[in-house]
């Protein structure tokens, strides 16, 4: 679904937003989290269950079958160069 734009797509993060830098400062630790819930599947989203290694992860399942079987008549994302 996310094409070349997966590839140029970096999320930028300060030290201090970090996920584990804001789980330290209310004392819990990443491996410490049992469950994530996911709303839906887009890698600037589902990319941060990386930091959860010992969590269950939740989401609808809608969005995991879209995920594997996109609708093929809903346009795809594309870098602005790849526009027609």
């Amino acid at each position: 679904m996310w094409g070349s734009l997966a590839k140029v797509f970096v999320p930028k993060i300060s030290e201090e937003n970090h996920p584990e830098q804001m789980l330290a400062r209310v004392g819990i630790k990443p491996k410490e989290i049992t469950h994530v819930v996911l709303s839906h599947l887009h890698f600037d989203h589902a990319g941060g269950i990386r930091f959860f290694p010992q969590a269950r992860i939740l989401v609808q399942k809608a969005e995991y079958r879209y995920a594997y079987y996109p609708v093929r008549s809903q346009p795809k994302c594309r870098m602005p160069s790849q526009r027609h």
